[in-house]
């Protein structure tokens, strides 16, 4: 299914952020429908899950503006630059 799609379409970053995203999502959506409540522990571990997943996330998007970045230099010097490209993501 979906994960095989993402091993073989995506990098191994973009699989485990969508993997690991997806099971925070389960638990808490089976905190919320369950009306189950969260633990001082618990809450701070999906706080630990999702602070690393939006760092990496944060990080991979920086490291691809700056490839942009590179790249848009070295096509600077030709009679046609390439035009800018808005950031989908912009940092918080």
């Amino acid at each position: 299914g979906f994960v095989y799609y993402l091993i073989a379409h995506f990098d191994p970053l973009a699989c485990t952020t969508v993997t690991t995203s997806r099971k925070i999502m389960t638990v808490l959506c089976s905190i919320a429908a369950k009306g189950h409540s969260l633990s001082p522990t618990g809450g701070l571990g999906v706080a630990l899950a999702v602070s690393g997943v939006l760092a990496e996330t944060r990080k991979k998007m920086t490291m691809r503006n700056k490839k942009m970045s590179a790249t848009s230099k070295k096509g600077a010097s030709t009679a046609i630059s390439p035009s800018p490209v808005s950031n989908p993501c912009p940092s918080v």
